[in-house]
């Protein structure tokens, strides 16, 4: 148990006149209960007196005597009150669980010429089997990004901060903290500086309270009607320095599940329940005909051709800059500056694996993050849906793929005119506008329009 008790006393602090009753009855309650100690250390300086310039210990920690030999207590930097914060450590608590995040490149627009310049360098991929070329490939692409760009620190801050804090409040606070120093030390103990000191305390508040009202008033000004309700209570909760770094277990029949490790292990057993079966699948035998056929037969020659570079220009243009990239850590910013040297060999890559039939392994793993559903309660792994991180590389041919078949599936009219969903120029409204139609037809011929809805 801590807090100001404002108890004094010679047991804790050898340096007063006379006790005070607080103190008294404190020193009392632990000569009569030997199961509380007292863990503050003689003399620690956990309130300062401004009008006297000098420290008093009246901010006490009990605790149990078990305790008290791995307990570590001190004092640290002031955050503009009197009392001290203090630190309470256990040097036999609970085993720290170390909270990561995944590193990020931190891409620098001015050095992508020395990128470029680097990734040249590299050894160029030996025709062979898809494997090893991708492998060569990616040690270049690698190798020339980390001489080049620097990457976020894995580890999760868990610092107070707060969205309206400037530089201008880092220098009051330096300023307001040296000026307390200053006026502690017993040759320097006179009124100036400790008028000093309440002078910088003071305005140090005020430019605090200025600073975070003038960034409040923006981020009002700045909701429209399409922010959301979410957006801004997140923004009020970070000015009161409330972030979400906690870690919450996970429950499964009862057990509580804290580790990374295994928490892992609990979503892997998780989604591999909720995403595999074991049934056979049985398609009409129609369709499997039709595929045999059309592989034999060459109905569509144009999908065995190997992809131009216009098709490779096309599928690098459509990329996405900023989306995450998969466990290569292939960003697609890297793909859309690759040297034409470079993207010929990647395209040369491409048309390998397409003629084989055969892709490299790291295009075969993906990298699964849970995701929380809204509203769900967060400590059960059922609230959480699945997003699978992909190589950017398998992406790009898979959409070089999907473009040529949307291709000849629309030129050769394979598709029903009733398809509307994952079609060029085509979208959920049409159909919806199409049963409209009917309906006005039926209203205005006097008929009757039946419509049966799947779900």
């Amino acid at each position: 148990m801590c807090g100001d008790l404002n108890g004094h006393h010679r047991a804790w602090e050898n340096n007063i006149k006379r006790n005070n009753a607080t103190g008294n009855t404190i020193y009392e309650i632990l000569e009569q209960h030997n199961k509380i100690a007292l863990a503050t250390p003689p003399n620690l300086p956990t309130y300062y007196n401004t009008s006297t310039g000098k420290n008093s210990t009246i901010d006490l920690c009990l605790i149990s005597p078990s305790l008290m030999v791995n307990t570590t207590i001190k004092v640290m930097a002031d955050l503009g009150s009197d009392h001290m914060p203090i630190s309470v450590r256990l040097a036999n608590g609970p085993n720290k669980i170390v909270r990561g995040k995944r590193s990020k490149w931190k891409i620098d627009e001015t050095k992508w010429e020395s990128w470029k310049s680097r990734v040249l360098l590299a050894p160029p991929a030996t025709p062979g089997n898809v494997t090893s070329e991708y492998k060569t490939f990616w040690e270049g692409i690698i190798d020339a990004s980390s001489e080049t760009f620097k990457k976020t620190s894995n580890k999760v801050s868990e610092k107070y901060n707060i969205p309206s804090w400037t530089e201008n409040c880092s220098k009051a606070v330096a300023l307001r903290r040296r000026a307390k120093r200053r006026s502690e030390k017993k040759n320097r103990r006179h009124i100036g500086n400790r008028i000093e000191y309440k002078r910088l305390a003071k305005e140090s508040l005020k430019l605090l309270l200025e600073t975070e009202r003038v960034f409040w008033r923006d981020f009002t000004g700045k909701i429209t009607a399409n922010s959301t309700v979410s957006e801004i209570w997140q923004m009020a909760k970070k000015m009161k320095g409330k972030t979400k770094t906690r870690n919450t277990p996970l429950i499964t029949n009862g057990q509580n599940h804290h580790t990374p490790r295994e928490k892992a292990n609990k979503f892997t057993k998780h989604f591999r329940a909720t995403m595999t079966s074991n049934d056979d699948i049985e398609y009409p035998i129609q369709y499997t005909e039709s595929i045999t056929n059309a592989k034999v037969g060459g109905l569509f020659p144009q999908c065995d051709q190997i992809f131009t570079m216009q098709e490779m220009q096309n599928g690098i243009q459509k990329l996405e800059q900023n989306k995450a990239y998969g466990t290569d850590e292939i960003s697609n910013a890297f793909l859309k500056h690759l040297p034409p040297t470079k993207t010929q060999e990647l395209l040369g890559l491409f048309n390998r694996s397409w003629k084989e039939g055969k892709l490299p392994p790291p295009w075969k793993t993906g990298l699964i993050i849970p995701i929380s559903k809204p509203g769900k309660p967060p400590e059960l792994p059922e609230s959480y849906r699945p997003i699978a991180l992909l190589q950017c590389t398998s992406k790009l041919m898979e959409s070089m793929v999907g473009n040529r078949l949307n291709h000849i599936a629309e030129t050769k009219k394979l598709l029903t005119e009733s398809q509307h969903g994952f079609r060029f120029g085509r979208s959920a409204i049409d159909p919806i506008i199409d049963l409209e139609h009917e309906i006005r037809i039926g209203l205005a011929t006097k008929q009757v329009t039946i419509a049966v809805f799947l779900t």
